[in-house]
């Protein structure tokens, strides 16, 4: 009796530590950059510092605790350095952990002396003491992080945290590409070179060939990884491509601020990498309205849910950075949507719906820089408290680009809606010859690639609790849009599902014919618990007004008439969706 009862408690201790275990898990991130290189590297000055606060802020704001979260800058992220803050990350996580690594900065080929790149050429990321060419100090890339290096951290990490963890990594940098005049009119800042750094008695076997993966893995190691987490590597571009800058920091940094800044709800990676290409599409377009060729790139297990699950589904607010005298400084900018004179309020901490509390305190915004924003404060007001504050948007600031055309403007903007919804799900189907085949035969480096001819039908699902009306908008490259519309029904018309139910658009099975332009074209759902007037759409003109008019509907006036200002959309009463294709050149 006793050797059972000892038993049964043992059994009890054992199950109440590993639940405890994996209720404790925490999320951890190691940001490292890298912009002001020694002058003796050879190494153009780029402005990767800039990307931490983006990147951290948003971090911060889905539960990463700031304690957690190790940065890394210039002098800091030497090799040696790198290698320890990584050891360090492995060493403190536990199973169920979500991890996080993300590099901006230079990065470069090197000659493949291992023998395992098909090219002799392999990937390296650019620490601080790393040299663009061989040298006396550096003749073999030995202060280079090449791409089988960070494997095996990527493998220990994924090995430590187990499979209830996650380990992400975003890469920042770019393999292929000088600084250049790279978009017509400006000089844009580029982080890579074309220079390939050339270990004496090695060579590369062929000129550079794209390579899809940054992290390979054989058949023999991924057999031995099967009690490893799952991961995903978001990196800038193709290994062909140049990757830009905007404003003073890295395009990918930015665009993964703006995404994670929002409440995630059940993004799987996939859906997450293609809300992040969607917001770096403006960003490549320069002031004569041409386009930079860049194609970021996702690996690794796309289909589960981001952070395993663990977003932090809470409305989007801010906080407080610092307060001098009447100064005011919170932690968000113009990569928030945040531009001098828009308007925000300060609210009690856990303020999950504003409309049923009081502001402590509104007022309009001073300056904004790409990731924090100045506001004067009026009254007089308890520091603890502004500290303490929720922050909340209650007005945001019109957006207008000037050397757009008004086409181009509304084709952006359309793009760009936020993806505010899992409740309503486009799904596309391709189909051959009658037959519904794999959408993945269609996908290389996370786009869907679609030729001329090809075929597809789409699917939307209402997963939501309420009876749903909906319409589809189709954004094409040429900056052409119009409603999905089955025959002979008008732009008036709206879909209806019932919670649970889905439509299948196979009617007229759509096909990307020869007036398709190439490039990205975006189809785009807007849903709502009222049927919804987006003929401006087709007529090209506002619809008139009326007592119950909607946001969107409003919105869309505004979008539509001769005023080329647009407010940022974003409305809880709305579900928006989309879903993102390349249509290759003929």
């Amino acid at each position: 009796m006793n050797i059972i009862r000892s038993l049964k408690s043992l059994t009890v201790m054992c199950f109440m530590y590993l639940s405890l275990q994996f209720s404790l898990a925490e999320k951890r991130a190691l940001i490292v950059a890298v912009g002001k290189y020694p002058e003796t590297s050879g190494w153009a000055k780029i402005n990767s510092e800039n990307d931490v606060p983006i990147i951290r802020t948003a971090l911060i704001n889905q539960g990463f605790s700031s304690g957690n979260i190790n940065v890394l800058i210039n002098q800091q992220a030497t090799k040696a350095g790198i290698i320890k803050a990584l050891n360090n990350l492995i060493a403190i996580s536990q199973p169920g952990d979500i991890v996080v690594f993300h590099f901006s900065g230079h990065g470069q080929q090197v000659t493949d002396t291992k023998g395992d790149e098909i090219n002799g050429l392999a990937e390296a990321l650019i620490p601080y003491d790393a040299n663009i060419k061989p040298s006396a100090v550096e003749p073999d890339a030995r202060f280079h992080l090449i791409d089988d290096e960070v494997g095996v951290f990527l493998d220990k990490l994924r090995k430590k945290v187990g499979l209830k963890g996650d380990v992400l990594f975003f890469i920042d940098a770019c393999h292929c590409g000088p600084m250049s005049r790279d978009m017509a009119d400006t000089t844009v800042v580029v982080r890579g070179t074309s220079q390939i750094f050339e270990t004496r008695g090695f060579s590369s076997k062929s000129v550079h060939k794209i390579k899809n993966n940054f992290y390979n893995i054989s058949s023999k190691t991924a057999q031995q990884n099967l009690n490893f987490s799952p991961y995903t590597i978001i990196s800038a571009c193709l290994s062909n491509q140049t990757n830009i800058e905007y404003k003073k920091c890295g395009s990918l940094s930015y665009a993964i601020g703006k995404v994670l800044s929002k409440s995630m709800g059940n993004l799987s990676y996939e859906s997450f990498f293609n809300a992040v290409r969607t917001e770096m599409l403006p960003l490549m377009v320069n002031s004569m309205g041409i386009t930079h060729e860049q194609n970021p790139q996702i690996e690794g297990d796309i289909g589960r849910k981001v952070f395993a699950g663990k977003t932090v589904d809470i409305p989007l607010h801010f906080i407080v950075n610092n307060i001098k005298l009447k100064k005011v400084y919170i932690n968000a900018g113009t990569i928030n949507g945040i531009f001098k004179g828009a308007e925000v309020s300060f609210y009690p901490p856990e303020t999950y719906d504003i409309s049923k509390c009081k502001p402590y305190i509104t007022c309009k915004v001073d300056t904004s820089s790409l990731s924090e924003s100045v506001l004067t404060i009026s009254s007089d007001i308890d520091k603890k408290r502004l500290f303490s504050s929720w922050i909340f948007v209650t007005k945001y600031r019109y957006i207008t680009y000037i050397h757009e055309s008004v086409a181009q403007m509304r084709a952006r903007i359309l793009k760009t809606l936020p993806q505010n919804s899992n409740d309503i799900i486009i799904k596309m189907i391709p189909v051959n010859n009658g037959k519904i085949i794999d959408l993945s035969q269609k996908y290389r480096n996370g786009n869907i690639y679609l030729n001329l001819g090809d075929k597809f039908i789409i699917e939307v699902d209402n997963k939501s609790k309420s009876a749903l009306y909906f319409q589809l908008i189709d954004v094409m490259k040429n900056n052409q849009i119009s409603l999905i519309m089955e025959n002979n029904i008008n732009s008036k018309y709206n879909y209806f599902l019932e919670p649970g139910q889905s439509k299948v658009f196979d009617k007229d099975i759509l096909k990307v014919d020869s007036d398709s332009p190439p490039g990205e074209e975006t189809i785009v759902i807007v849903a709502s618990e009222k049927m919804l007037d987006l003929s401006p759409i087709e007529t090209q003109k506002p619809v008139m007004k009326r007592a119950d008019i909607s946001e969107f509907e409003e919105w869309l006036n505004n979008l539509y008439s001769n005023d080329r200002s647009i407010s940022v959309f974003d409305s809880k009463k709305v579900y928006t969706n989309k879903l993102s294709f390349m249509v290759r050149e003929k």
